[in-house]
């Protein structure tokens, strides 16, 4: 595919109006990346901690490419996603195979939904076990590429966040400087930076940024303002689900898109689970997208919690992940609903909804 039939697919997409609201300016700042920035390309998932160390390492190999960060909800899109499968990738990282009847030069990944795909790649780093593919990639190359110093304390944080260890709960309080930060502080300063990119661009600044100035580049004081806000909105979002949702083995809550930081939402719906929980935010379109998560004490004390595999229930509904956290699309929130209902029944466990849609 040429890049200006990639551009005529974007374009064409924002005027029909298919993505969530909240996607726009993404979606736009990758139209911006394909008329700025011209091949090799190397598709990296993003907003993710893994996904933007795995684009610092990537670039550290192949230091002429141009880094397009991708979301699922890109890569599954009817349309968007030929462009994902069309366009000729020098590497991916941490994302599925994409485009494989091209043979990239590195492909690299951890997520178990990937395991029955085609690698097409001259080198492939792969192992579902891995705590990240930046951890995957830095232990398998290190002692074949010069990686920046810097880079190996960032994969030792993906190590934490993408295995979803996080210390204690997400912090509400303004974020701090690196300086003066703890290490459970770093973490989520780490989390918060990549969680409140909008734009491409600002993907592309953490993984230009953490290449150059290793975790120091987040006491920017764009990405600093960035962390406040969220944090904020975090605040109204934990508000909503401690006082919303109800005591269960499995928790749903529903909202809109942009009612809420989805993430904090389902965070603070945990807190009331014994199990697990979902987040379902409902688009304009009135289709869904999901996010599942298995509480951290379940997975460390409960030896048969694999068989409450949310990977293989987003599965179901056209997404994938881990065994612990996954996200996935439907075509409506009743659908979606139905299916989450039926999965928490064969496993004898009791659910509640919080729909915070009118809320």
């Amino acid at each position: 595919m040429l890049t200006k039939d990639a551009l005529l697919i974007i374009d064409n997409t924002l005027q029909e109006k298919t993505i969530p609201e909240s996607k726009i300016d993404f979606l736009r700042s990758i139209r911006d990346l394909l008329r700025t920035k011209s091949a090799p390309y190397i598709a990296v998932h993003g907003p993710c901690p893994d996904g933007t160390v795995t684009g610092a390492l990537l670039l550290d190999i192949f230091p002429r490419a141009a880094i397009l960060p991708l979301d699922y909800w890109f890569i599954n899109h009817p349309q968007l996603r030929s462009i994902a499968n069309s366009l000729e990738w020098l590497a991916v990282g941490d994302l599925k195979p994409l485009n494989p009847s091209y043979t990239k030069q590195l492909y690299v990944d951890h997520h178990r939904t990937s395991i029955s795909q085609l690698f097409n790649a001259h080198e492939v780093y792969f192992n579902s076990k891995g705590a990240s593919a930046s951890a995957v990639l830095f232990d398998a190359t290190r002692s074949l590429f010069q990686y920046a110093p810097q880079l190996e304390e960032l994969v030792d944080l993906t190590r934490i966040t993408d295995t979803g260890n996080h210390p204690g709960l997400p912090p509400l309080d303004p974020p701090c400087g690196v300086e003066s930060c703890s290490h459970d502080e770093l973490v989520w300063l780490f989390e918060d930076a990549n969680s409140s990119c909008v734009t491409a661009f600002e993907i592309l600044d953490l993984i230009e940024g953490f290449r150059r100035k290793g975790v120091s580049h987040l006491n920017s004081p764009s990405i600093q303002s960035r962390i406040k806000i969220l944090r904020k909105n975090r605040k109204i979002a934990w508000e909503a689900g401690q006082k919303n949702v109800k005591p269960a083995d499995f928790v749903v809550v529903i909202a809109k898109d942009l009612q809420f930081d989805s993430r904090s939402l389902l965070l603070s719906a945990l807190q009331k689970a014994n199990i697990g929980g979902v987040s379902i935010i409902e688009e304009q379109s009135r289709k869904c997208r999901l996010s599942f998560r298995i509480r951290k004490d379940v997975q460390k004390s409960n030896k048969e919690w694999e068989k409450y595999r949310i990977d293989l229930l987003a599965t179901s509904l056209n997404g994938g992940g881990h065994m612990a956290a996954a996200g996935a699309k439907a075509d409506s929130v009743e659908l979606a609903k139905e299916k989450i209902l039926a999965w928490a029944k064969s496993l004898n466990m009791s659910v509640s909804v919080a729909d915070l849609r009118h809320a």
